[in-house]
């Protein structure tokens, strides 16, 4: 199916206004963390060096769906490297900020389309090549049924690149500001992604710089981890980004720590399955 018929068929389908596979805990913390970002995505520490990572196993020959995409940086950063993205997400408060980004960066929002996940993978099965879920089934309630309707997205030989929030035991005050139902342990998202069908080629750790100040926020100090030095635009703050992105760039996306806030998964669709 061509960019044009893609589009096209989009506005006919439903979107699943009450969708149990893709629904949410209340997402207003969420908005208010990415709205406060947004005007400076492209420079945050975190989505710099994660677009850097995922980026590195991207093939910019094939097509990509940027499933959850929130306010657009990820699908940004592809349209910047010439990659052919169709990009998703449920939040029409999230894609309001994504496409005037795009707008305002001179990029079209015509394969940008709010939609849920499981009628997208019922219209467009085995349509993509590459799947980005970038912090995105922490957010909803049945994770096993939305990592088989990524399955169903994926062409037979195609990929998937994952994230999610790691270490069960920090779940805290901010998961739940930001909607998150969990974060998960290794070997709990190494079985449920084979259970879906995938062959998991890597799995690893990563931001292992933020595990203390996180256990001893939510383990000793039982409140949320702050984050304001992303959203400040003072001198200081820009410095500290500016190290933490170093940090990233030179040790992190390069060696596998043993342990790290956030877990990232590549895994591969070998056939179809019937489920």
């Amino acid at each position: 199916m061509n960019e044009h018929r893609l589009f096209k068929h989009s506005k006919k389908i439903g979107i699943d206004e009450v969708n149990l596979i893709y629904m949410k805990r209340d997402q207003s913390g969420l908005y208010s963390h990415w709205k406060k970002i947004a005007t400076q995505q492209q420079n945050d520490f975190r989505a710099a060096s994660l677009r850097s990572l995922i980026f590195s196993y991207i093939d910019t020959k094939k097509n990509v769906l940027d499933l959850g995409c929130g306010t657009c940086d990820m699908t940004l950063f592809l349209f910047k490297q010439k990659v052919d993205v169709t990009s998703i997400d449920f939040s029409i408060e999230m894609l309001e900020v994504g496409k005037k980004i795009l707008r305002r960066n001179g990029y079209p929002i015509n394969k940008v389309y709010r939609q849920g996940l499981e009628s997208f993978s019922k219209n467009y099965p085995s349509h993509f090549d590459q799947v980005l879920c970038l912090d995105v089934i922490e957010h909803i309630k049945n994770d096993i049924a939305a990592i088989k309707c990524i399955y169903k997205l994926i062409k037979p030989g195609g990929k998937l690149l994952l994230t999610v929030p790691a270490l069960s035991y920090l779940y805290g005050p901010k998961d739940k500001n930001v909607g998150h139902y969990r974060r998960y342990n290794r070997q709990e998202l190494y079985a449920k992604i084979s259970n879906a069908g995938f062959k998991i080629t890597k799995v690893r750790y990563w931001n292992l710089l933020g595990v203390l100040p996180t256990f001893i926020a939510v383990k000793l100090l039982q409140k949320r981890v702050s984050e304001n030095f992303r959203y400040s635009e003072s001198i200081p703050k820009i410095a500290l980004q500016r190290i933490l992105r170093t940090w990233f760039s030179l040790v992190e996306n390069k060696i596998e720590p043993l342990i790290g806030l956030t877990l990232f998964v590549v895994a591969k669709k070998e056939r179809e399955l019937i489920y």
